[in-house]
């Protein structure tokens, strides 16, 4: 079957142009293979009169493993390594554009992505479902004018949102007004898929049984050098007509001076009946130097349907200030800092008392020793409620300027735990290459080394190392165009308008 999915892959691939010779058209192609290892576990019991003390307290099995025992239980539990389990997922992802196809200003255009594991361990989840669209409609354009009919998405300060449906974009007052309404099918969040998908949630009984429906829409102003943007969105269950999400919010900005912006924005959950997330910034870039000061507020966001909006989470607040400094052409130093707090949970009867206030630290630099020479090295460090992590990480890119590049990069990252048991340190090491080709396609090889140690008092600090190998290819053909020499920042850009 894997054979298959490949073999067809291909076929299509080659076939595209042919079938698209009568229009213009152009494709992205961007595939992608790993192999990695994976430490697996497996749980296990003991019967409770086998175990054992251990010297410094606890219980172990026989043969030294931390075991948990429940009272007025027979058996205990506890994990011992498992085998090494290898995945080899292979991603391939193709963006394609369909323009003259007989109306002015009609284009079609989609994303699929089809994933499989080559590997018979099964361990790579995003191979399910094997091929997702991702976006797929036909897109009408004209000045001051834009229509989308099918699969799309929008972004906003609520996230990431896609149906299945319509989107209008309408533009007036010599672009001073900016309408956006869609409505549709709704997929689940962050994945291409149905909320009634079985990969969406394991909670069966709670899952949505149809597809639900989601409406909103934007209404932004531009007023020289202020920005405003008003937004709603609501989310129904056609099943049970009942509530998933509804929220209102807004954001903007305002260009005091040239150099400097002060940027903003806020929620409301009407659903859960309180605020939610919201920051304000305000930034200064010059020439040698660019910096920012923020103050941010943020509660997670739960549809009704999902059992977690039950734990009604807290917001944390936050200050940040971050710098970036180029006293030399070819030198950068920045620096970040935020500190923040979490707001008290107000539970009624607290079982116990732990920390709500943490800090977060970074610095790094980066020059250009040579013309084809580029050295970068970071540091940070956190402190917070249930644990910390410090990590220094470097990396090295030579790059000859005819489109091969090879970066060499390593790093550790320590990170002691409150609340569980054990620590661990991890150190990294990766080599990677980049070619471009005659062709114009870009072929990436790059392979890592990732050796992790858990300080612990029992048999359970085993091997958890590993080796990851990718190789990549992208491609790119068509008509009229050609991307070769674009940034893949560039190509990441939704794409609003019929010309290309």
């Amino acid at each position: 079957m894997k054979t298959f999915h490949v073999v067809m892959l291909f076929a299509w691939t080659v076939g595209w142009p042919g079938i698209l010779c009568g229009q213009g058209y152009r494709v992205r192609l961007d595939s992608r293979v790993r192999s990695a290892t994976y430490r697996g576990v497996e749980f296990d019991s003991i019967v409770a009169t086998d175990v054992v003390a251990g010297q410094v307290g606890g219980l172990l099995t026989p043969d030294g493993f931390a075991v948990r025992c429940r009272s007025g239980q027979v058996f205990c539990t506890y994990y011992r390594p498992g085998n090494n389990l290898r995945s080899q997922p292979l991603i391939t992802t193709a963006d394609v554009a369909i323009w003259g196809i007989g109306v002015p200003g009609v284009s079609f255009r989609t994303k699929q992505r089809f994933g499989v594991d080559l590997s018979d361990a099964r361990v790579f989840n995003g191979s399910n479902p094997n091929l997702q669209m991702l976006s797929g409609f036909f897109d009408y354009t004209k000045p001051g004018l834009n229509l989308q009919l099918g699969r799309t998405h929008v972004t906003t300060r609520f996230g990431f949102t896609g149906f299945d449906g319509a989107r209008l974009n309408k533009k007036t007052l010599g672009d001073v007004v900016d309408l956006d309404v869609y409505a549709g099918l709704g997929l689940a969040r962050g994945i291409a898929v149905p909320i009634n998908n079985s990969a969406v949630s394991p909670l069966d009984e709670f899952q949505p049984r149809k597809r639900h429906l989601v409406a909103g829409g934007s209404l932004g102003l531009v007023d020289g050098p202020a920005k405003l943007r008003m937004m709603y969105e609501r989310e129904v269950d056609r099943g049970t007509d009942q509530l998933i999400s509804e929220r209102v919010g807004f954001s903007g900005s305002f260009n005091v001076l040239p150099q400097l912006i002060v940027r903003g924005g806020g929620d409301y959950d009407i659903a859960a009946g309180w605020f939610g997330s919201g920051e304000m910034t305000a930034s200064v870039a010059t020439r040698s130097l660019s910096g920012s000061l923020g103050l941010i507020r943020y509660r997670p966001h739960f549809d009704l349907w999902t059992i977690w909006g039950a734990f009604s989470p807290v917001p944390y607040h936050a200050a940040n200030a971050s710098i970036s400094v180029r006293p030399l052409g070819d030198l950068e130093i920045h620096g970040r800092a935020e500190i923040y707090e979490f707001a008290d949970d107000e539970a009624d009867t607290p079982l116990s008392d732990f920390e709500e206030d943490g800090w977060r630290v970074g610095v790094g630099g980066r020059v250009n020793t040579t013309a084809i020479t580029t050295v970068s090295l970071d540091y940070h460090a956190e402190f917070g409620p249930g644990a910390s992590s410090q990590g220094l990480n470097g990396a090295v890119e030579l790059r000859n300027g005819q489109g091969f590049s090879v970066t060499g990069a390593g790093g550790v990252l320590s990170r002691p735990l409150e609340f569980r048991f054990g620590d661990a340190k991890v150190w990294f090491y990766s080599l990677k290459a980049d070619f471009e080709l005659p062709s114009g396609a870009v072929l990436d090889i790059s392979a890592g080394r990732y050796s992790e140690t858990r300080r612990r008092p029992d048999a359970g600090e085993f091997d958890w190392n590993q080796w990851r190998v990718d190789a990549g290819l992208r491609l790119f053909f068509g008509s009229g165009i050609d991307e070769r020499g674009l940034h893949p920042a560039i190509l990441q850009v939704p794409v609003r308008g019929g010309g290309l």
